[in-house]
């Protein structure tokens, strides 16, 4: 029996367990846009003062921004899951019946309390109590569900061995592949990364069935601090991605093909790389994809990279690696030496690599013989979007009469800071629209205090295109590092396709093209400013024009990945067992 008792965290009461096990809490509603969603929010406003983790989650279509001041709401897409442990589970209003079925197993399988509202407000309490079904509990108001939370909750653990679910999945087609992919990091879908180009592009292809895609690991309490509204960094869509994969079917059907995607949310004390592993492995058990028969591609450095590679035997790995974890900033010789390591293990397991650079492919050739080089690429229909995240910025964009520059990217250490202050001060007309999470580098918000800069904060991909179509220039205002020496930066094919000029500092691994321009110095930054402006006035002349289509045309995903792709998943003898 767990017994609750309070304890003191992050500037609140959060109820805890003598085992110090947190208590998490999913408040669930239908319908997150019906007039009766009010009541959801206000409870989960008044629970987050002594329970440590408190989700709001639910259906329904339309626009719900993440960006909401108190905490974050999860819009499901997808049935419910059950493969995550919760301590209690509050259902508001009715749900239809696999949402009850996976409740049940909920509470079956981790010991979760299911805590139901009346349906009818109207109802007497004794009357909605005797009609709540079965393994379900009655509560009839805010006071009730206090008192049912702070007894009774904390079983909710995974079990050793994970129980097998009554899933039906959509299985491939005959003649098709699956393709399991491992990202290293948390931010799948939201900046139109590599990887989400990849899964685009294989999702079009006739001779892949499904794509199941799975995340960064990440333990609920490092997921818990990510919650709060930072305007200025990643953290809150972090935060609500990883929990939607985690406790919903997330499954988007592209083409003919589903692409399902998971997060391992976990609990320190008592979870690791074992219970990854399992995860992994019931994921692709319930959705009866053939390991041996698929192709696995992974982003190294992956958490728990090694273990997974020991445990699964696909028909290929294909390795992309898209920097160097060591030249990061503020890398010591002990880090330096574990990635070193950990590069070594992962391209060993690995039949295929590619990376997206020259001095990675250099830096990695002493660990696998065979790394082959394709470059970023294109997206040729880029998706725009217009939603409460962006219209205020692009309003003032419209009416702004000036030129406008954009950098779109983290915000991170290896902008040049003192590059971007001196395009403020020197243009004065003009506006510095800067478009990404400063999670890494607050000092950068220090801009503010120029009149012509503007922050964004974390605009997703379609949002940040469609900003795009009202700026001048884009910018790549890099400085010259280790790091910055071994990467692609796909900013440049984002401009380019939006039929924006580029000025780039001299930094490496950018393409020759008509409309971008470089600079080895501030002085020559600011004058190529002038010239760019100029290419802008001029893009819709036939010369321009060709030089932007050829760009996209040349460079496309497709163009870049097909070939490559044809062989590792129709070649038989390209792969090696």
């Amino acid at each position: 029996m767990f017994h609750p008792v309070s304890s003191k965290g992050r500037g609140r009461t959060a109820l805890k367990y003598a085992n110090n096990l947190p208590l998490t809490v999913l408040l669930l509603t239908q319908n997150l846009h019906a007039a009766s969603a009010g009541r959801v929010l206000a409870h989960g406003r008044l629970l987050r003062e002594w329970v440590f983790h408190v989700l709001v989650a639910g259906w329904g279509e339309g626009e719900l921004t993440p960006r909401l001041r108190d905490f974050p709401v999860l819009q499901f897409h997808g049935e419910l899951r059950s493969q995550w442990p919760l301590d209690a589970v509050v259902v508001y209003g009715e749900q239809d019946e696999s949402t009850w079925q996976a409740l049940l197993t909920l509470r079956e399988r981790f010991g979760t309390r299911i805590l139901t509202f009346p349906q009818d407000s109207s109802e007497s309490p004794a009357v909605a109590a005797r009609a709540c079904p079965r393994g379900l509990e009655y509560v009839a108001n805010f006071d009730h569900l206090q008192r049912a939370l702070k007894t009774g909750c904390g079983a909710a653990l995974w079990s050793p061995a994970l129980q097998q679910t009554d899933v039906i999945p959509q299985r491939s087609k005959p003649g098709r592949r699956d393709v399991v992919l491992f990202w290293k990091q948390n931010d799948l879908g939201l900046y139109g990364r590599r990887p989400d180009m990849v899964i685009r592009y294989l999702a079009t292809r006739p001779d892949v069935g499904r794509i199941v895609v799975f995340d960064r690991p990440y333990s609920e309490q490092g997921l818990e601090k990510k919650q709060s509204d930072g305007w200025f960094n990643q953290n809150r869509y972090v935060y609500v991605g990883a929990m939607q994969r985690a406790l919903s079917n997330c499954v988007e059907h592209r083409e003919d093909c589903a692409v399902y995607a998971r997060t391992f949310v976990y609990r320190p004390e008592r979870e690791g790389s074992e219970e990854y592993v399992q995860f992994v492995r019931e994921s692709l058990a319930e959705l009866d994809v053939n390991i041996a028969a698929s192709l696995f591609i992974h982003y190294p450095l992956l958490q728990w990279g090694e273990e997974l590679m020991a445990a699964f035997q696909p028909r290929a790995w294909l390795a992309d690696i898209v920097d160097d974890r060591r030249t990061w900033p503020h890398v010591n010789a002990r880090q330096y030496e574990k990635y070193t390591h950990a590069y070594q293990v992962a391209l060993a397991h690995s039949q295929f690599a590619m990376t997206n650079c020259e001095p990675v492919q250099a830096a990695m050739a002493s660990y696998h013989d065979s790394i082959a080089l394709l470059p970023n690429g294109c997206d040729e229909q880029p998706p725009l979007r217009v939603s409460t995240l962006n219209r205020q910025l692009i309003r003032e964009l419209q009416q702004w009469t000036g030129p406008v520059f954009i950098y779109v990217g983290n915000l991170e250490s290896k902008l040049d800071d003192a590059l971007l202050e001196k395009i403020a001060t020197t243009y004065t007309n003009a506006l510095l629209v800067l478009v990404g999470s400063a999670h890494t580098n607050r000092d950068i918000l220090d801009l503010e205090c120029y009149a012509n800069v503007r922050f964004s904060g974390v605009l997703p991909y379609a949002e940040a295109n469609a900003v795009l179509q009202y700026a001048h220039v884009g910018l790549v205002p890099h400085r010259q590092t280790a790091l910055t020496e071994h990467m692609n930066p796909l900013k440049v094919s984002v401009y380019l396709t939006n039929r924006l000029p580029v000025v780039a500092s001299q930094v490496s691994n950018i393409a020759e093209h008509p409309c971008i321009l470089r600079a080895s110095d501030h002085e020559t930054f600011l004058q190529q400013l002038d010239v760019a402006l100029s290419l802008y006035q001029q893009r819709d002349e036939p010369r321009l024009q060709t030089a932007f289509l050829s760009f996209q045309q040349d460079n496309a995903w497709q163009t870049r990945l097909a070939p490559y792709f044809d062989a590792l998943l129709t070649d038989e003898s390209a792969v090696e067992h």
